[in-house]
């Protein structure tokens, strides 16, 4: 009787969640109401019940909503998670929780790295050992052992003594990561210098704070020149193409993802975006994103937004780059307000 109960509450929470799930999501990006934080919970119970359920659609519905809706990616991972370590484990769902490493954190991150525990699949791709390994760093004593034993089981090394600390074992594997990936940027965890204006943390917070939720979109279209982001971005008609298209950005990153790519550039590079040196047959060197201008020359986008034509036969190395074509330091000219506009603006075309 009481399993019946629970089956016939789950049915009627899934039947609910397709408009719930909207229509919280639309307050989300809103930013936090009144009774955001009563919602939120009552969502996150909605999502719990419809994994919990096992249903196919319901399921399916689940990846829906973390492909829509970046915010609501580490809840939907924790739920998945609990699910796959209980119930079925399918494919679908190691490729959701793979690409939640990118957002998950603290017990969220320990969750999810102990179901991908229990899958057979690997990931051989750096990009996800190197995320596993910068989670590692961040639990420290609290958590690292999930990291170590998930890169111990899709590399199928052992690099750790019985004894070692956590502190050494995490150094290994980033040893091991420099070797495997001489191109690749450091498993390590990003600084910035103590006199850099906004700090990653306190602005963070700001941005998930109910004043960082009310910025402005029209003065955000004015910070988005100001910051000189139109010289390499394109948003909807503006702005230039050579660089990655944020038009819908807040449609596929979650609002950290995107401070922490502003702040840290060179972290996460996407493969048509990498940054060369371009040496020439007479010595010059230009530093930037490269791209085709016709059939006999190459364009490169440099880190100051200017851009430079050059014949492809004047080329002489062509030399990829750690470094982003983005330069640092973005925000600095910013007021926290202007940058609070600046996020208005990116989610303008994603709500």
């Amino acid at each position: 009787m009481r399993t019946c109960i629970l089956l016939s509450v789950f049915v009627a929470l899934f039947e609910a969640s397709t408009v719930f799930a909207d229509q919280l999501d639309e307050q989300m990006f809103r930013g936090p109401p009144p009774f955001y934080q009563e919602a939120f919970t009552e969502a996150s119970k909605v999502i719990e019940a419809m994994a919990i359920s096992g249903d196919a659609r319901s399921l399916d519905r689940l990846h829906l909503i973390f492909e829509t809706y970046p915010e609501w990616r580490h809840i939907v991972a924790v739920v998945i998670a609990n699910y796959s370590q209980t119930e079925r484990r399918r494919s679908q769902d190691w490729r959701l929780l793979v690409r939640s490493l990118a957002v998950v954190e603290g017990k969220d991150a320990r969750i999810v790295m102990r179901a991908l525990l229990r899958f057979h699949q690997r990931s051989t791709k750096p990009r996800w050992q190197r995320q596993v390994i910068v989670l590692g760093l961040q639990l420290g004593d609290e958590g690292s052992q999930d990291a170590i034993s998930l890169l111990e089981h899709w590399t199928t090394h052992n690099l750790r003594k019985p004894n070692d600390p956590w502190k050494t074992a995490i150094e290994k594997w980033q040893a091991w990561f420099a070797k495997t990936y001489p191109d690749q940027p450091a498993a390590k965890l990003p600084q910035l210098s103590p006199e850099t204006k906004w700090q990653y943390d306190p602005l963070c917070k700001f941005l998930s704070s109910r004043e960082g939720w009310q910025g402005d979109v029209e003065r955000g279209k004015l910070v988005f020149e100001k910051a000189d982001c139109h010289k390499c971005h394109r948003f909807g008609d503006r702005g230039e193409p050579l660089g990655p298209d944020l038009t819908q950005i807040s449609g596929r990153m979650q609002r950290k993802e995107i401070l922490h790519a502003i702040l840290f550039p060179s972290e996460l590079v996407p493969d048509q975006y990498l940054t060369y040196s371009v040496i020439t047959t007479d010595g010059r060197t230009f530093t930037g994103i490269v791209g085709r201008s016709g059939s006999n020359n190459v364009v490169i986008l440099q880190a100051n937004g200017l851009k430079v034509t050059i014949k492809t036969d004047e080329i002489d190395e062509l030399v990829l780059s750690k470094q982003s074509a983005m330069p640092a330091g973005t925000l600095e000219r910013l007021t926290k307000m202007e940058i609070a506009d600046l996020f208005a603006y990116l989610r303008s075309r994603s709500d």
